[in-house]
């Protein structure tokens, strides 16, 4: 498969924009040539085609596409194939718009009539359609081919979408009158027409000849040496059979049996246009990245489903049935035509002629859905009108409909046995869809259509958040973006996603001297938490910068290992940096180490910013087992503080009421401080309320064998107290010497318990002297 590219960037660009843009066109075209949509089949029933013959144009229009067989090799021989598309395109759409002539004919000709328009403009379409794969193969980059594919067919189910609905409308404003129908197969006309012009406009690039090209036997029989391309057409035999055995009928079944307006068919139509165009956008990239076999296999569950619920749907459950049904078939048909059509531009080779692959390809889906229009057909004339299914009555269109989906089992297993080199399994695809794929789908979408660099960084945070897999390859791109806040609100995204595949870009961005972003990367590693991250965190440590330094040391303090925790400890021992301090502090807290508290303590005393002390103490509380309590109550307003207050300290007495103190002689001096501290506190008395607390600590902190937590609390209200600025006493002083008296009360044995017996915080690291207390370092 050759790597270089047909034609130069601005031209392949140029080309693939005509590439979406003239298929979006012939979608006007095609509602008037496709007996099984509604259009067409509204028109034929209201000039008397019957309904079985209805089907037999379904399965005579599909079964011309083995013409492919033969055409591919005719269009080898054509040199100038721009001129012969242009020649012979404009001559296909004008005979099959034609067919609306045929109302003009007497009667019993115009199944006839309308069976040669359709024969002879298929043929046509069918001996150009190899030369524009061929064409669109050779233009379209490996690279972008997931994404083209969405794009190309979300433009077509935009125009088909506002294009049947009006129709629709102008069809039941017509009342279904000749004339009507006749403004449709005009506005197609013109619209295929216009299809051809646009695509005819792109440059066709030089392609070489096949290795294979020889013989007409040996040109065909090429592709079908491949068994990955065998196995392809098998599963696509299988599953057009009983589609085309069932989708002849869906427009007759509406119109005739659930006797629906077409404006009603319309908005159905469109609904399930809507979800295939999310569809073609979704699958485009999960094809790209995970592979088509797995999709294939997890869609083939509602395409089994589907012709069950047409079987069930009623006049009187359509209105809620059909939409649902019509849903599921959207959704499910965009993610099979992606996979499927991305499987197959994987197998042709490129830089060559392969119009044999496309030929062949077309041939076998001719066959399949020939078969299975006609087989609906003569089931439709050889069932009865009436049949007894499953003790109900069914008749003759919905047996059809049971009958298609139990032959949608076999293309469910067929999708299997397909080779694709590097695909996911279909359990780790299912297991990408969790998070919030509400806010995954509106936050990609936001963007895609985003122009300004903050709206974009806030879409790629909002990717992050929703913790969905599937955003991973929209994050790590970003990583590259062009803007500073977008790079860097993507490695924040990916730590907020706790997404472990992003370490190694992380680790990049962060080893990079030359990169803006590596703050961000280094927070971002911690919260994921992987060991891989380890080790260049602690090199981090060491980096001049100090943003990198802060984030590296707020990074490990998310990775709760022993090695990380170490390290903390180690710069916390070390020289003070008031930069570094706070945030060490912090993060070493949330190591749950109680051996922090000492130094922590130390450097408050050289602290004298209040917002930076604050950020100290939460750390010290945090890990003296209370959580972010002192936050809380620090930063309420002074009402709410004070009622805080007073219920924390009223809990602290029961805490110690119910400790193992009671035959402890110093007990009663222990409550009496603590009904003068509530005194004290209920007096906004703040020096007298800090001296009755250091006096419980020092009661306290004289008693053998503490608990660890016990122990460091009283130690930090007698740290606290040594150097405590008196300014500063009554708005975080007093908070913290009261969340302190908690903790030292919460772990305290209760009564019942041996004294001995220990209560050590989970985690912890601290090191243990023989007799149970803690050993300062």
């Amino acid at each position: 498969m050759s790597e270089q590219p047909a034609l130069p960037q601005q031209a392949t660009a140029h080309a693939l924009s005509n590439f979406i843009a003239g298929p979006a066109l012939w979608t006007l075209y095609n509602p008037i040539v496709m007996p099984a949509t509604a259009i067409f089949t509204g028109y034929a029933l209201s000039i008397g085609v019957a309904e079985a013959q209805i089907a037999f144009l379904v399965g005579l229009s599909g079964l011309i596409g083995i013409w492919q067989v033969v055409s591919f090799y005719i269009g080898r021989r054509i040199r100038n194939k721009p001129r012969f598309l242009r020649t012979l395109g404009p001559l296909e759409i004008t005979i099959g718009s034609s067919a609306i002539l045929m109302a003009f004919v007497p009667e019993q000709y115009r199944f006839t009539g309308i069976a040669c328009c359709l024969v002879t403009a298929y043929l046509i379409g069918h001996t150009l359609s190899p030369m524009y794969s061929t064409w669109l193969s050779n233009v379209l980059p490996d690279e972008f081919r997931g994404g083209f594919m969405g794009k190309q067919m979300s433009a077509t189910t935009i125009v088909a979408m506002a294009h049947l609905y009006l129709a629709g409308l102008w069809i039941d404003h017509m009342e279904e009158s000749y004339y009507g129908f006749l403004t449709i197969f005009v506005i197609g006309w013109i619209g295929g027409l216009a299809g051809y012009v646009v695509i005819c406009a792109t440059r066709y690039p030089e392609i070489k000849p096949s290795p294979d090209e020889g013989s007409y036997a040996r040109s065909l029989l090429t592709p079908l040496r491949n068994s990955s391309f065998r196995r392809l057409c098998l599963y696509l035999f299988t599953r057009l059979v009983p589609l085309q055995m069932a989708s002849a009928f869906y427009g007759v079944y509406m119109i005739n049996y659930l006797e629906l307006p077409y404006s009603r068919i319309a908005i159905y139509t469109n609904l399930a246009l809507f979800c295939m165009m999310l569809g073609y956008l979704g699958f485009g990239g999960l094809a790209q990245r995970y592979g088509s076999k797995p999709l294939l296999q997890i869609l083939s569950v509602p395409v089994v489903v589907t012709p069950v619920l047409w079987a069930l749907a009623t006049k009187a459950n359509a209105g809620w049935l059909l939409p649902l049904v019509f849903s599921i078939n959207g959704i499910a048909f965009s993610g099979i035509f992606v996979s499927t059509v991305n499987l197959l531009f994987k197998l042709v080779p490129r830089g060559q002629e392969n119009s044999a692959y496309f030929g062949a390809w077309m041939g076998v889906a001719s066959i399949a859905g020939a078969s299975g229009a006609f087989a609906g057909g003569v089931l439709r004339n050889t069932l009865p009108q009436e049949l007894m299914l499953f003790g109900h009555s069914f008749n003759s269109i919905q047996a059809i409909f049971l009958l298609a989906s139990l032959l949608f089992v076999i293309p469910f297993i067929c999708a299997a046995l397909i080779k694709e080199d590097a695909a996911a399994s279909p359990k780790y695809l299912l297991g990408q869809f969790r998070g919030n794929l509400l806010s995954l789908a509106y936050n990609f979408a936001i963007y895609m259509v985003a122009r300004e660099d903050e709206t974009r960084a806030g879409a790629i945070r909002g990717l992050g958040r929703s913790g969905s897999p599937l955003a991973l390859s929209r994050l790590l791109g970003a990583l590259s973006h062009v803007s500073h806040h977008v790079r860097a609100a993507a490695a924040r995204a990916i730590g907020e996603g706790r997404f472990a595949e992003a370490v190694d870009p992380l680790i990049e961005a962060l080893e990079d001297e030359e990169s803006d972003i590596r703050p961000e990367a280094a927070e971002a590693l911690g919260k994921i938490g992987t060991e891989a991250s380890i080790g260049p965190l602690l090199h981090a440590l060491e980096d001049p910068d100090i943003r990198v330094r802060t984030s590296a040391v707020q990074a490990l303090g998310y990775i709760a290992t022993s090695q990380a925790t170490e390290a903390l400890l180690g710069l916390l021992y070390g020289p003070f940096d008031f930069n570094l301090f706070p945030a060490l502090v912090d993060a070493a807290g949330r190591t749950n180490d109680l051996r922090i508290v000492e130094p922590a303590l130390a450097g408050l005393k050289r602290l004298k910013k209040p917002v930076v002390r604050l950020q100290v103490i939460n750390a010290v509380c945090r890990v003296l087992g209370e959580k972010n309590h002192f936050y809380r109550i620090a930063t309420a307003n002074k009402l709410q503080r004070a009622t805080l207050r007073e219920a924390m300290v009223q809990r602290v007495r029961r805490l110690l009421r119910g400790a193992d103190l009671r035959d402890w002689e110093p007990y009663p001096e222990l409550m009496g401080a603590v009904d003068e501290a509530i005194a004290d506190l209920a007096n906004d008395d703040d020096q007298s309320f800090a001296r009755h607390c250091l006096k419980m600590a020092h009661l306290i902190s004289s008693r053998e064998s503490l608990p660890p937590q016990t122990e460091q609390a009283a130690y930090a209200i007698e740290g606290y107290l040594q150097d405590a600025p008196a300014e500063l006493l009554g708005s975080e002083g007093v908070v913290f010497l009261i969340v302190c008296l908690t903790s030292l009360s919460r772990h305290l044995p209760r009564a019942g318990r041996a004294n001995t017996k220990q209560q050590s915080q989970p985690g912890s690291n601290a090191p243990q002297s023989d007799d149970g207390s803690h050993r300062r370092a």
